[in-house]
């Protein structure tokens, strides 16, 4: 989950002193962001860390140190700091040995409200002092290295919906110097006496460090949350800042380093992250998506997502589907879930060939007029609803006489359910069974109209992109469909447009044809390791390696690094491209890098784990440039550096214990890992990290490994749980 992040960093008050940390940044994120550069004090720095969280928002923070600019009253925030500091140490003093004890009743300033939970860890700082003495008569300097620890700090406040701090509120700050298993406990004592276990939710935000995140679970328990309620979040600042390590890495120069470090930085930092899931909801309200029949039109010509091109492509839907997923996983929306579903049920409907291939395109024009067959009149909404459910449906989709869209009407959603219940003075649940009527007995007579023109070809590409859309829709609903749908688009392009280790790229009436592109292997692996995932049928991981050798056999640069984008038996062309720009779908290199640092992780084999990092360092220069030009290159580099969860799971595969165990990590939002079921009776199948290993005592038994270490290994989904993101 995203939200607005605001980290702190308490500098010294020594105005001479850079303040480096060990890692020699040079300076602090907040000033990266505010666009503040080095050489700035510390007491600056530590002023801009204080107004950065105490502000509701990251935009009046730059417009108060724009307002006062670089000579802040340091006496109004030192007295801030100050009172806060008191109010916290006369509230510990009188509650900590009570709540010790079990006799501190909790409060109720949170009930109700979206918490955030900011958690600090602090770093280990080093700086040079200058020592001067007299001794008879001549001074004498020395430099003194000293080395000294920031405190632990922990903020508190009511956030709104964007966690932003509530107007009109103000943070509950404390601290300590006495170690991790202080401040955890200082940071239950304050979620119960302030009443968090009555909240609507809790946002646990933090930097990476290991101690937090592996206390959570006990605060949580401590604090009497409910963990459907609480979400743990990275703070983005810190994850861009690993990046930059990352552009270290392959090679990158300081101020290289420092530029990516920046950009993206401030992108994440003015708040963009939160947005993210809520964008997902505005689309999904908007006209860009097919309210009636599911699916998203292929873009919006307009800032509100209402007025769309009204074509509708398989690719955008296939990259939609993931994001949705990822948002119902975080957020436990069924909203999402919904609409991920609808989109999926909607390219079976109307984009499927018979034998399980995905047609590329359904256009915009019916009838000759754009838009046509998605338009809708008010009289005609009547018709067909009659007065009293129209009146509830035109008020919802916003349909009027005047129109949205040229005097007709886009349908998309202007007030929540809940308020349309409040303005009709109806429950909830009744009207959302009249929507549900509403929009069944609209999609049945939209059918009888002219539909849009269909674009069969089947491409390899983009179908990939859709195999792997339903692969993980499976993993999230597990209820067979979605997987029977991936199996028989594999088997269609396996049939249809393969040869051997070779693909092709097209398929229309019954011929295929063009050698395939890079783009086609690298989906279409991409595609079989996620099928594997969800099947763990070790066949489709075998025929992931056959083609991805197949790619670089033909594809790869030999003189430097990376695939070209045909083949080495391609006609012969002035020049072989290598793009690794995302367009409207991801670079095939992107995509290939990934591939194969996936495919390192289950087979061992190291070549494929030097490719990639030849791949990545050859683009390090495009990472930098044009960094949101390579976002999905920066999603490998990602995988690479931070290195997935790979998690085994040693289980008879139709035991329900062990379905359950495969099925609540499928349902875990975990952006890099890799998932293997192993049968007890196969135990060679086991990684070489756990060869000789098997169950507990006969029971389903998981095994965490990351980075060449693995946990304990356990039996039980609460035991799982805290592995799969410390």
């Amino acid at each position: 989950m995203v939200v607005w992040v605001a980290t702190i960093y308490c500098g010294s008050k020594a105005r001479t002193a850079k303040g480096r940390g060990r890692e020699g940044t040079g300076t602090y994120p907040e000033l990266a962001a505010l666009g503040i550069r080095k050489g700035s004090t510390p007491a600056l720095q530590s002023q801009v860390g204080r107004l950065t969280a105490l502000l509701p928002s990251i935009e009046l923070a730059r417009d108060e140190l724009r307002r006062q600019g670089p000579t802040l009253d340091e006496k109004a925030v030192h007295r801030m700091a100050r009172q806060l500091g008191a109010e916290v140490l006369a509230t510990r003093t009188r509650d900590l040995r009570r709540y010790r004890e079990g006799q501190l009743p909790a409060g109720q300033e949170m009930a109700g409200q979206h918490v955030v939970a900011q958690v600090d860890g602090g770093r280990v700082r080093i700086r040079t002092q200058i020592e001067t003495t007299k001794r008879k008569g001549v001074k004498h300097r020395r430099k003194i290295r000293i080395e000294w620890r920031e405190p632990k700090l922990l903020i508190l406040y009511v956030s709104d919906r964007k966690g932003r701090m509530l107007k009109g509120t103000r943070p509950w700050i404390d601290g300590t110097m006495n170690g991790p298993d202080h401040a955890m406990e200082l940071l239950a004592f304050h979620l119960h006496r302030l009443g968090a276990a009555r909240a609507k939710a809790v946002s646990f935000v933090s930097d990476g460090a290991p101690w937090i995140w592996n206390r959570l679970d006990w605060v949580i328990g401590r604090a009497g949350l409910d963990p459907r309620r609480v979400e743990r979040i990275l703070d983005c600042c810190h994850a861009v800042h690993h990046v930059s390590l990352a552009l270290q890495a392959l090679g990158l120069s300081e101020p290289e380093r420092t530029a990516t470090y920046r950009t993206l930085r401030h992108q994440l930092r003015a708040g963009r992250s939160r947005e993210v899931v809520a964008t997902l909801r505005r689309m999904a309200q908007g006209g860009i998506y097919d309210q009636l029949g599911g699916g998203f039109h292929r873009y919006s010509v307009d800032e509100r997502w209402l007025v769309p091109h009204f074509e509708k492509m398989l690719y955008d839907n296939a990259q939609l589907v993931p994001l949705y997923l990822a948002a119902y996983q975080l957020s436990g929306d069924r909203f999402f879930a919904d609409i991920a579903r609808d989109t999926l049920q909607y390219v079976c409907r109307e984009m499927r060939h018979p034998a399980g291939g995905f047609y590329s395109t359904q256009d915009a024009d019916s009838e000759g007029v754009e838009g046509k067959f998605f338009l809708w009149d008010v009289s005609e909404v009547r018709r067909i609803l009659g007065a009293e459910l129209a009146e509830v449906t035109c008020r919802y989709w916003d349909i009027s006489a005047a129109g949205n869209f040229e005097h007709r009407n886009i349908l998309h959603v202007v007030l929540e359910e809940e308020a349309l219940a409040k303005l009709f003075r109806r429950d909830v649940d009744a009207i959302r069974a009249l929507l549900k009527d509403s929009r069944e007995r609209l999609f049945t007579a939209r059918e009888q109209r002219v539909k849009p023109n269909l674009d069969d070809k089947i491409l390899t590409s983009w179908n990939g992109l859709m195999i792997s859309a339903f692969a993980k829709a499976e993993e999230v609903f597990g209820d067979g469909r979605c997987r029977q749908v991936a199996l028989e688009a594999v088997g269609f392009i396996e049939a249809n447009l393969q040869r051997g280790d070779r693909l092709l790229s097209t398929y229309k009436d019954g011929v295929a044809k063009l050698n395939g592109y890079l783009d086609d292997y690298a989906f279409f692996v991409a595609a079989l390791l996620d099928v594997f995932e969800v099947v763990q049928d070790r066949r489709y991981l075998d025929k992931a390696v056959v083609l991805v050798d197949s790619m670089i056999a033909h594809f790869s640069d030999s003189q430097s690094a990376g695939f070209f984008f045909t083949s080495d038996d391609h006609e012969t062309l002035i020049v072989r491209s290598k793009l690794v720009f995302d367009g409207s779908i991801p670079s095939g290199n992107s995509v290939a890098a990934r591939d194969l640092l996936r495919l390192y992780h289950y087979t061992g084999k190291t070549g494929y784990l030097e490719r990639a990092e030849a791949l990545l360092r050859l683009n390090a220069g495009q990472m930098r440039e044009q960094p949101f030009g390579c976002s999905n290159l920066l999603c490998a580099v990602d995988f690479y550096v931070q290195k997935p969860r790979e998690i085994v799971i040693v289980g008879e595969p139709k035991r329900p214990e062990t379905e359950a165990l495969l099925q609540h990590v499928r349902e875990t939002y975990i952006p890099n890992r890799t998932l293997t079921l192993v049968d007890p009776a196969r135990g060679d199948d086991l990684p070489s990290l756990l060869q000789g290993r098997g169950q507990i005592d006969g029971k389903p038994t998981v095994y965490v490994c990351h980075n060449m270490a693995c946990a304990a290994p356990v039996t039980t989904w609460p035991d799982v749980e805290p592995l799969l993101h410390g």
